[in-house]
């Protein structure tokens, strides 16, 4: 009878813990259906859009080209408060500029490791947090006139981002 009794046992248990794991599944299932259903949650809210690879587009009426010849570049944020350690971060800009801009386009390409390390520089001033908290578009702006202080010959008018990632 005591092996019954123990089997009875366990077999109560395993009910119980049965009822509390369908009642904790149910629970997670009920408060992501309300998340999403008052708008609260939103599918890869916070998934960067990417904007478009810089292509050169032989129908282009506006008679502007893509610059991309400042590629891939590597940089770190400054290290915030709670963690010692710099966040590296991969980041290609580009931008268009008139076609028919000939002595733009090699103040450009003659200026582009000074560009480098103006973003390099820009990214290193301050923490992963901060960029995050002010949003890639305020990123773009802050690099625009970063980037436009140091050309003579003309000036860039909307900066875009091929990549723009945090590494940790």
């Amino acid at each position: 009878m005591t092996e019954n009794s123990n089997e009875k046992q366990i077999n109560s248990f395993n009910k119980i813990l049965f009822i509390i794991l369908f009642v904790v599944i149910f629970f997670l299932i009920l408060t992501t259906v309300i998340a999403f259903a008052t708008g609260k949650a939103k599918f890869a809210k916070n998934l960067r859009v990417p904007e478009p690879i810089p292509v050169e587009n032989k129908n282009n009426e506006e008679g502007i080209i893509p610059f991309s010849g400042l590629g891939r570049i590597r940089a770190s944020t400054n290290p915030s408060e709670n963690n010692s350690i710099r966040t590296p971060l991969v980041i290609s800009p580009w931008f268009y500029y008139k076609k028919d801009d000939s002595e733009f386009y090699e103040e450009l390409s003659k200026k582009a490791p000074q560009l480098k390390a103006v973003i390099i520089s820009y990214f290193s001033k301050e923490t992963k947090e901060h960029f995050q908290k002010i949003g890639e578009e305020n990123v773009k702006k802050e690099l625009l006139e970063l980037i436009n202080s140091h050309l003579v010959l003309g000036k860039i008018e909307k900066l875009y981002f091929s990549e723009y990632i945090f590494l940790n």
